[in-house]
């Protein structure tokens, strides 16, 4: 992965915290594991809660916001 390719994330929190969902050309294998956890999970019920990632030296710092 080219650290050129790389942009903001946009992640979708639940309300405690739990990472929903990732859709972001450089991270879609994590959409297929994301698709994996129970249905309360990737219900839209805490889609205000957003946070974003952004890159750094390829590694991923989460802010998150509750």
């Amino acid at each position: 992965m080219q650290r050129a390719a790389l942009h903001d994330v946009k992640v979708e929190l639940d309300c405690d915290g739990i990472l929903k969902s990732a859709f972001h050309l450089e991270l879609q294998h994590l959409q297929s594991h994301l698709q994996l956890m129970p249905a309360p999970w990737r219900g839209s019920a805490c889609r205000r809660q957003r946070t974003a990632i952004k890159p750094l030296n390829a590694n991923f710092i989460f802010t998150v916001s509750k």
